[in-house]
């Protein structure tokens, strides 16, 4: 007979109310079947209740914020460690699970040699240990582990299990209560003064040394006496009496007495407990004999200075009459400086204005004298002797030179008093640099400079007024050429600022270069350097003036960096504009 097994588990309710489990057994082939039933309630009981009892142990162990752990007894394998682990020691349960002694690692150094021999000599009773671990990210925490040894029925040691717990902010306020006890009692004894703890009794709970020394006795000495027992009776019953009042009423109190001929001066400080009651009491005592004598000196003294202050406060009356009068006096005295100033400015307005209006009315005559002087030259220029006509040339050149000049001033004025009228348009720098150049390239050969020309493709084009922008650079590149020698480079460069949307013109010469104290001088009117004395000749010091007011007016500005021998670079800023 071919014989096949089946095994199943069913589970019935009968009359009585109890579920049963059987355990039914097949055994059968073609001719005949074995059907074998069993009742395993009890066993099946027993598996769910264990199932039940490690679902509650494991809900438990995950989700304490301690950490639990179970291990072989020479911890040479891990069977448990909860989640917890994770978060305090930073490190994966897996990594702990594979190496069960990596957590060894973790250990402070100079933890890790007291805490492995602790747990070696203690290894069949239950230990605890303080250390340090050091996690993965650098951070220190504090560690209180307790182990516990778990034997079975023969006597041997199965098992080790215990329990983690991160105390590091305990340990932080334990230290930190520490460093106060430690501040506190520097404190006191820094303290000249007297000062102590006491509770309701009178006993000393805490004391400076000035207390010790006070009494012939050292701190500990002192530490747990009764100061009622330390006094002569009449002090010990004033005090008491006083002392109990600031316990009873919870408030501080505060008295002078004195004791052996010293005069103290004492502050009772209740501290309340909480419940309210006071159930200590801290005093505090100062040593006020001289302070009190310095009082009573002080007072003699305050009388007889209010005397001498009664005294010099009418002498001061006096003077301060006799001032008021002088202030008078001065008043009157700046109104009339001020007419006096008004009318000197009326006078300069009224000066520039005729200077203005000479300056103007001559520029007629010259342009006439300019005009007839070339009839002349047109029409008997050929009929002149040489030294006629260099006559006439220099009569010509100094005419137009004041020419020159009166419109400078007629411009500088006009610029000065915001009345010049500024007309922007695109204007091409690299053109207009290249045109003011020109003349200077064709009187290279004599005894003149070279100019390098480097323009940013970025600044060539921008928004301003050709003819003042033409002015000032032609000014600028006029003094540069003027100080310098044939050898040197002179050099123009434009840029773009894009951080301050502006342009940034510069140009630098190898002169001799300007002291630091005439950096803002030479941008004044008539202003000029001993040009004679450097080998050049005089000008009018109208040029820089022109530029510095001509670049304001396009709002821009212009200055000067420079130092005696180095030569000068002169940068002119002006607004980037569409």
């Amino acid at each position: 007979m071919d014989a096949s097994r089946r095994v199943c588990f069913t589970r019935t309710n009968p009359s009585d109310g109890w579920r049963r489990w059987h355990r039914q057994s097949e055994y059968g082939g073609k001719s005949a079947l074995l059907v074998n039933i069993i009742d395993v309630t009890e066993r099946k009981e027993a598996n769910e209740a264990l199932r039940e009892s490690e679902e509650r142990f494991r809900l438990i162990a995950e989700t304490i914020q301690s950490v639990f752990w179970i291990s072989s007894p020479e911890i040479k394998k891990m069977l448990y460690v909860n989640p917890a682990y994770e978060r305090i020691y930073g490190r994966s349960r897996k990594s702990l699970y594979s190496a069960p002694r990596s957590f060894l690692d973790a250990i402070h150094p100079e933890d890790r040699e007291r805490v492995l021999e602790g747990v070696q000599q203690r290894r069949r009773e239950a230990w605890q240990y303080e250390y340090r671990i050091i996690r993965p990210d650098g951070a220190i925490r504090w560690i209180r582990d307790r182990g516990y040894p778990i034997f079975g029925e023969d006597g041997n040691l199965r098992l080790m299990t215990g329990i983690s717990n991160d105390i590091t902010d305990h340990k932080h306020a334990e230290l930190a209560l520490q460093e106060s006890e430690i501040r506190l009692r520097a404190l006191l004894d820094a303290c000249t003064d007297t000062a102590f703890l006491i509770d309701a009794g009178g006993n000393l709970l805490t004391l400076n040394e000035t207390v010790a020394r006070r009494f012939g006795k050292t701190v500990d000495e002192m530490t747990g006496a009764n100061v009622y027992a330390i006094l002569d009776p009449e002090t010990a019953r004033s005090r008491k009496e006083k002392i109990d009042a600031a316990i009873s009423s919870g408030r501080p109190v505060r008295f002078e007495d004195e004791r052996a001929g010293i005069l103290f001066d004492n502050h009772l400080y209740p501290i309340p407990q909480a419940t309210g009651a006071t159930a200590h009491l801290a005093v505090y005592a100062r040593d006020i004999t001289e302070q009190r004598r310095a009082e009573n000196q002080l007072k003699k003294t305050l009388e007889l200075l209010e005397q001498r202050v009664e005294q010099r406060t009418e002498e001061l009356s006096k003077a301060n009459r006799a001032l008021e009068n002088e202030i008078k006096e001065r008043k009157r005295a700046y109104q009339k400086l001020a007419k006096v100033n008004t009318k000197l400015k009326e006078l300069e307005r009224f000066k520039e204005d005729l200077v203005y209006m000479v300056i103007h009315d001559m520029k007629n005559p010259v342009s006439s004298s300019m005009l007839a002087l070339d009839v002349i030259h047109m029409e008997v220029g050929k009929q002149l002797t040489p030294r006629q006509a260099e006559y006439l040339q220099v009569a010509k050149r100094s005419q137009f030179k004041l020419s020159q000049m009166i419109a400078n001033l007629l411009e500088v004025s006009k610029l000065e008093e915001n009345k010049f009228q500024v007309i922007r348009m695109r204007v091409d720098l690299e053109e207009m640099i290249s045109r003011i150049l020109e003349p200077y390239g064709e009187m290279r050969g004599h005894n003149r400079p070279s100019v390098r020309i480097t323009i940013d493709p970025h600044a060539r084009l921008f928004s301003s007024d050709p003819y003042l922008l033409e002015r000032i650079i032609s000014n600028v590149v006029s003094n540069a050429i003027k100080h310098s020698h044939s050898i040197e480079e002179i050099s123009v460069c434009a840029r773009r600022d894009e951080t301050n949307r502006e342009i940034l013109i510069s140009i630098e010469d190898k002169g001799q270069g300007i002291p630091k104290e005439h950096h803002e001088k030479i941008f004044e009117k008539f202003f000029q350097r001993n040009l004679k004395q450097e080998g050049h000749r005089a000008d009018t010091g109208l040029g820089l003036a022109f530029c510095k007011l001509a670049v304001e007016s396009l709002g821009g500005k212009i200055w000067v960096e420079s130092e005696p021998g180095k030569g000068s670079r002169f940068t002119i800023s002006l607004p980037d504009e569409p």
